[in-house]
């Protein structure tokens, strides 16, 4: 429970008990007021991101595990390569002799699982390619199109116009739907001969 709900609460005169065990209850005779105790967030799931992948990068190619060389070898700011640093470090792929004084620079001590990690991080996904008409019907949604724009007056014609006067105020009505109606009947006759073609559709009922 926040503070400001236990403010609210406790002007409200209303008692309270939350998840930690802290309680203030008053009723009649009765006075219960305890802390709880205190609920520790939950450390976040390591997550490899792109500085660490830089910094693993850099050096899986011979850097030293120090903010100024990996920062001269990545191009990341101090902060960055600083985290990432600790993150591996955190991972158990970085040591080192010492907490403070001379041994106390890090060092990669296993290369080997190192390439590991950064390898199974740093692999592309895989690709996907999905090929073929997402209409329902290209013949079809062609000649749905072109009956919305049979005539400047029809519904698809007037949502053009309005669309296009909200930029631009000052077009005239008539002339933006009968371009409309113009644009879509030459688009409409330049794809007719694909249009003619059966469909996968109707190739398949056929056989």
């Amino acid at each position: 429970m926040s503070a400001g709900a236990r403010a609210t609460l406790s002007a409200a005169g209303i008692g309270r008990v939350d998840e930690t065990g802290a309680a203030e209850i008053a009723h009649g005779s009765l006075i219960i007021s305890r802390s709880g105790w205190p609920v520790e967030a939950p450390p976040k799931p390591f997550r490899w991101t792109p500085s660490v992948l830089a910094v693993a990068e850099a050096l899986l190619c011979g850097r030293r595990a120090t903010v100024g060389a990996v920062q001269e070898a990545t191009g990341l700011s101090t902060g960055s390569a600083t985290n990432a640093l600790r993150a591996l470090a955190e991972l158990d792929l970085l040591s080192a002799e010492a907490r403070r004084g001379r041994n106390a620079a890090r060092r990669v001590h296993d290369p080997d699982r190192l390439l590991d990690e950064y390898a199974a991080r740093a692999a592309a996904p895989a690709v996907v390619l999905t090929v073929g008409v997402i209409w329902r019907d290209f013949a079809a949604e062609l000649c749905d199109l072109r009956a919305n724009f049979e005539t400047p007056d029809a519904q698809a014609p007037r949502a053009y116009v309005r669309q296009m006067r909200i930029d631009h105020p000052d077009l005239d009505p008539s002339a933006l739907a009968a371009d409309a109606v113009l644009a879509v009947r030459e688009f409409h006759r330049g794809l007719q001969p694909r249009a003619d073609r059966p469909s996968r559709s109707s190739r398949a009922s056929a056989a």
